[in-house]
């Protein structure tokens, strides 16, 4: 028999992933809009690092991402259910956030706020970006973390 996470443990794992990853946007557009300090670069890595084993602890270790990313015809019927659930959810929510970033953007762009930092690339469009991949890669996954009552390894 494996190891069973409870599922305190997983919201935890799970709600930790999140804000250190939002933390680890945010402190990236701060140094590329502000100024790059040993602090904030030191602050940056201490936020991706928790952000990375936060996934491991909570999606990796149970067995989640394994149950999410196995082949259809390896799952039984409520395994099934639960992905698909998932993915639904998942969609539904990755919608509304995808509208409120790109409005906040054409919004940012239209009354030139943070469009381009001095070194002139676009970080806010690549930070978004990569956190809207982000979301594609683990949201459902998340929630299947954050749902399901018994998870064994």
């Amino acid at each position: 028999m494996g190891e069973t996470f409870s599922l305190t443990y997983r919201r935890r794992g799970v709600a930790l992933m999140y804000f250190s990853t939002t933390a680890f946007f945010v402190l990236f557009l701060i140094g590329e809009y502000g100024s790059w300090s040993a602090f904030l670069v030191l602050s940056v890595l201490i936020s991706a690092a928790a952000g990375i084993g936060s996934f491991y602890m909570s999606i990796v270790k149970p067995g989640i991402w394994k149950i999410y990313r196995a082949k259809s015809e390896n799952m039984d019927e409520r395994e099934k259910g639960v992905v698909l659930d998932s993915v639904r959810l998942s969609y539904t929510i990755f919608g509304v956030i995808s509208l409120l970033l790109i409005f906040g953007t054409v919004l940012s762009v239209r009354y030139n706020i943070l469009t381009l930092t001095h070194r002139g690339h676009f970080s806010l469009g690549l930070s978004l970006i990569m956190f809207l991949d982000f979301l594609v890669a683990v949201l459902p996954s998340s929630i299947i973390s954050w749902t399901e009552k018994i998870v064994e390894n």
